[in-house]
C-alpha cells in the first residue's frame, strides 16, 4: 500500500480514532499504532523483507524507500 492509498482510506475517518496493527496477517494480536518512521525495505519474497533505517554500513542493493508503522510496545 502506498501513502496515497493510505490517505484516501483514512479522510473520511475521525481524526481522533485510534489506530491499531495486527502483530501478523492472521491477526493473532493487535498493538495500537504508536509511532511511523521513514526508512528502507529490501523484500526477501513477496511477503516478507527487512527494513533498513538509513544508519546501516552496508545495505542491499534492492531497497526502497518506505514508510514503517510502528506498535505501541
Amino acid at each position: 500500500m502506498t501513502v496515497k492509498q493510505l490517505i484516501a482510506q483514512l479522510q473520511d475517518l475521525p481524526e481522533d480514532m485510534l489506530v491499531i496493527m495486527s502483530s501478523d496477517p492472521e491477526g493473532n494480536s493487535y498493538a495500537p499504532l504508536e509511532d511511523l518512521g521513514q526508512g528502507f525495505y529490501a523484500p526477501t519474497c513477496e511477503w516478507s523483507g527487512d527494513y533498513y533505517d538509513g544508519e546501516e554500513d552496508d545495505p542491499p542493493a534492492n531497497v526502497q524507500s518506505v514508510v514503517a508503522l510502528w506498535p505501541l510496545g
